[in-house]
């Protein structure tokens, strides 16, 4: 199967996601209001937090291990319920230890409750996201494509029932986020076991190796992710609920766009993974440009249409998001291209600490400048923080992978004619299509 293909069936997913999830935010941001949006959007981010702490590297390094073969499939699947149940354990404890700091700090506002059922959905979404990277390593995308889109209309569905049939609130979204993920983790489990088998047997020489490749990985992705998020916490606990409801808005509008690195990204990874080098390389420099291509047409257009799109999706309460959506879309489309770039070294090469090296960079230097700006210039100050942030993760990562590889800088960021061509052609056959269909 083609890259292209398998790119269109991972953007599948991802389009589905984007489009329930963007539904989601207009009922949840017109009936909950700034305020209960913003409560809202801690709490999940607190989950999501959490699975990445508790992911451990170990889903980098089943990626790694599954795709040079090392670890047959029928054993795969015991691999990621440890990677699951171990880590889970242990970070939904040290979560409940810390609730009387977190209370009245970065989580002010969240109740109790609603943070308990939070972290219930902690052990399925970790389960889930190494699901997805290990069938993809396995080419089942048709499969990983179904089950993405089914678990995102189901949360859809689901939201929209409490909020507009039973008067819910956060809570009841939250609860609800926790089903749906607990729901798709057992029938991912039970597909898993039914195409490739199951087997208890786990090799301890394999797990050493498993575990060595984890840790090396683990403190970059931690501070990679803690780097794109703690904005939130602080603003919060900074100017409360309500200002982190307005940049939500503008986070999830202007993080849509990375829909497409992704797509690309799972559909590629399998092949930086077991191609040579130089091959390797060719891959992710292509990619690199096609990301830089289409996520700079879709940034200038969001640009230009934000004032209108927020007023007409969310109401004139969100209108003050605009300014930090605008902000935030440069350093959006350069960090798209920095995680394709950052596959070259940890699929490649197999040395995740290059990776980790440049996360923790980012890390030092986007905490630091959250705690200066957000403090004086509110949700503005996290917006220019986080474009900054995401903007120096692109450069270090640049200049990594064109001295690894001799590539040109120019090569990374600046598409072909004949990929210009290419974009041009399939956006004209879209319109066709769609205008045929409008007459």
């Amino acid at each position: 199967m083609s890259i292209a293909r398998n790119s269109v069936l991972s953007f599948v997913p991802q389009a589905v996601l984007v489009v329930t999830s963007l539904l989601t935010s207009i009922v949840t941001a017109r009936l909950l209001g700034p305020e209960g949006r913003g409560l809202l959007s801690v709490a999940l981010l607190v989950t999501v937090m959490l699975a990445w702490i508790a992911d451990m590297g170990l889903g980098s390094a089943l990626t790694f291990f599954s795709g040079k073969k090392r670890i047959p499939e029928s054993g795969a699947m015991m691999y990621v319920i440890y990677a699951t149940l171990g880590p889970a354990a242990v970070v939904l404890g040290a979560a409940l230890l810390a609730w009387p700091w977190l209370s009245g700090g970065v989580l002010g506002g969240v109740p109790f409750p609603t943070f308990v059922a939070a972290l219930c959905a902690l052990p399925a979404m970790l389960f889930v996201n190494l699901w997805i990277r290990l069938e993809m390593v396995y080419g089942r995308y048709r499969s990983t494509m179904l089950y993405q889109s089914a678990q995102a209309v189901a949360a859809l569905a689901g939201t929209w029932f409490v909020l507009l049939a039973m008067d819910g609130g956060p809570h009841e979204v939250v609860v609800v986020t926790a089903v749906v993920y607990t729901a798709s983790a057992l029938l991912m489990a039970a597909d898993s076991a039914r195409v490739h088998g199951f087997s208890k047997r786990v090799a301890g020489p394999r797990l050493r190796e498993v575990l060595s490749y984890s840790v090396r990985s683990y403190l970059g992705g931690l501070v990679y992710y803690t780097a794109l998020r703690v904005d939130s916490f602080i603003l919060n606990a900074s100017a409360g609920n309500a200002a982190v409801g307005q940049y939500s808005m503008a986070v999830t509008l202007a993080e849509k766009l990375w829909l497409v690195d992704s797509s690309i990204s799972q559909a590629t990874m399998p092949q930086v993974v077991g191609r040579d080098r130089d091959s390797s390389a060719a891959i992710v420099a292509a990619s690199s440009r096609m990301v830089v291509l289409i996520l700079g047409v879709l940034a200038v257009t969001l640009w230009v249409a934000a004032p209108f799109l927020i007023g007409l999706l969310y109401g004139s309460d969100y209108l003050p998001a605009v300014l930090p959506l605008r902000i935030l879309l440069p350093g959006v489309v350069l960090f798209g291209s920095s995680r394709i770039l950052s596959q070259y070294y940890m699929g490649q090469l197999g040395r995740p600490g290059v990776s980790s090296a440049v996360s923790v960079g980012m890390a030092v230097v986007g905490v630091a400048l959250y705690m200066t700006l957000i403090p004086a210039y509110g949700f503005v100050g996290a917006a220019i923080a986080s474009s900054a942030t995401y903007s120096l993760g692109f450069v270090a990562n640049a200049v990594l992978f064109c001295r690894a590889t001799g590539t040109p800088y120019h090569r990374i960021i600046v598409p072909t004619s004949e990929e210009v061509s290419r974009i041009r052609a399939a956006v004209e056959a879209g319109l066709h299509v769609l205008s045929r269909r409008t007459r």
